[in-house]
């Protein structure tokens, strides 16, 4: 027998040794406390960059002020909680996709769809195209910039040279990285959406009985719901001590807006074939249970028989006219709008804890 063919290094696929890294990273992350781990090395390496970047440039001193809390300064608490939120942002992202692709392939085992085509419908989800990408950083950087100078107060200080230096420059970049993964986390977000409208379209009948199905399609939209709210109030304490924070509150409002609809949306799929199925099913029933009655009241031959069917019937239709068309189970609506009442406040409260603080240094 031939021996088998062995290929040069230099003519294996290039794609072989990244993806041999990204199994790896994603089975660190599976591990307890993995993604902890990572956002926390990952938020010292850019801390620590940043204080490199203030040393250097000589704005080692704008990072503290004793009339602060902590005494450390409005821009260093503000620049640190950006890098807190930005990977808190590309790691729960990745906690997303992980959670969305387990939950659309349990769709895809109820679904007539082969397991291999239900493989490529969910790669093809994440997979970022050029369009998108183009997309994500030209409105990150023109978000990154418009809203530092929206809320510095002096937005006319930005139109000459003299305010662009490297204290500037360091929070474009990271204003830029931020939004830019936000808006592609909206793009992803969306490509999940319609992986899960065709898997869900492939599933040839509704079990209108089965509340933990369809609970899981409830469920499906949580955690892109939950990275956005958390996201939400890690980045309420930009707003403390700003001098205009109405832009801030206008992205806070957007962000309740996608968190919202990354609940429902999922959901909204669904209901129509849920709606249909149920009224159906209510039709077939009543149907049966006219019969029976009939039959029962008539005398006939079958009256015993279809007269004890009728408790039954009954008490099928009940069941059926309870399933909801919206598939939220309470849990999940209870910690949604927990998020959200934690979102909200955690925005408001912030003013009130800055004044207590400022207060209590006087």
């Amino acid at each position: 027998m031939p021996s088998e063919l062995r290929y040069p290094s230099a003519m294996r696929d290039p794609t072989e040794k990244p993806l041999a890294i990204v199994a790896r990273l994603e089975a660190f992350e599976s591990k307890p406390g993995g993604r902890l781990f990572i956002g926390f090395v990952l938020t010292t390496l850019i801390v620590a960059a940043m204080l490199l970047w203030w040393f250097v440039f000589g704005f080692w001193g704008t990072l503290f002020d004793p009339g602060k809390p902590l005494g450390i300064s409005f821009d260093g608490r503000n620049h640190v909680t950006l890098v807190v939120v930005l990977v808190f942002v590309i790691i729960a992202r990745r906690w997303v996709k992980r959670e969305e692709e387990r939950a659309l392939a349990g769709f895809g085992a109820d679904s007539t769809l082969s397991r291999e085509v239900v493989a490529e419908v969910i790669r093809r989800a994440y997979i970022s195209t050029p369009r998108a990408r183009a997309v994500s950083i030209s409105t990150g950087i023109l978000i990154g910039i418009v809203i530092i100078a929206l809320t510095s107060g002096e937005p006319r200080s930005y139109q000459t040279l003299a305010a662009w230096d490297a204290h500037h420059v360091w929070a474009v970049v990271n204003n830029v990285l931020l939004f830019s993964v936000m808006v592609q986390s909206a793009f992803y977000a969306t490509s999940a959406l319609k992986a899960l409208d065709f898997i869900l379209g492939a599933i040839s009948e509704v079990d209108l009985l089965d509340r933990d199905g369809m609970a899981r399609i409830g469920r499906f939209g949580f955690p892109g719901a939950l990275v956005w709210l958390v996201g939400s109030s890690i980045a309420s304490t930009l707003a403390w001590g700003m001098q205009t924070v109405w832009p801030l509150l206008a992205i806070l409002f957007a962000t309740l807006v996608i968190a919202t609809v990354s609940l429902v949306r999922p959901v909204q799929i669904v209901r129509v074939r849920l709606s249909e199925a149920k009224e159906a099913e209510l039709d077939r029933v009543r149907a049966r249970i006219n019969a029976a009655k009939a039959s029962a009241l008539e005398g006939d031959s079958k009256a015993v028989s279809e007269a004890s069917l009728l408790a039954g019937l009954i008490a099928y239709e009940s069941r059926i006219d309870s399933v909801r068309e919206w598939p939220f189970d309470v849990s999940t609506m209870v910690r949604f709008g927990a998020l959200s009442l934690l979102a909200v406040g955690s925005w408001l409260g912030g003013a009130v804890v800055e004044r207590v603080l400022g207060a209590m240094l006087e």
